[in-house]
């Protein structure tokens, strides 16, 4: 059942992401939040979640995506680095530097935004 959870949230994923190219937020997290529920340990929807939240001015709601995305892979170094955008956007720069050093740990060719 697990195989079968995984394969149908990785479709719900890419069928948001196909609706977020064709400028259907609302649509694109609907299935973004689809594919949490079937399979709650898939990364990638809790990441692209987090970016449409951050568009839509959730900070707060874009924050705990991407920290549960980190919580489920930790060497997520695209990630991290978003993390970092978000808290240095935020004003809170000692933990926007704590998110870019780990993004450098997680992937050493990773580039720390200017």
């Amino acid at each position: 059942m697990q195989g079968h959870a995984l394969t149908n949230a990785r479709h719900c994923h890419a069928q948001g992401l196909e609706l977020l190219r064709r400028g259907d937020a609302g649509g694109a997290i609907r299935l973004f939040d689809r594919a949490i529920a079937l399979d709650p340990s898939y990364a990638p929807a809790w990441s692209d979640r987090a970016m449409v939240r951050l568009r839509a001015g959730h900070i707060d709601a874009a924050i705990a995506d991407l920290a549960q995305a980190l919580a489920l892979v930790p060497g997520y170094a695209q990630g991290w680095l978003q993390l970092g955008l978000i808290r240095d956007g935020k004003g809170e720069e000692d933990l926007a530097l704590e998110c870019f050093e780990q993004a450098r740990k997680a992937d050493p060719t990773a580039d720390e935004p200017c």
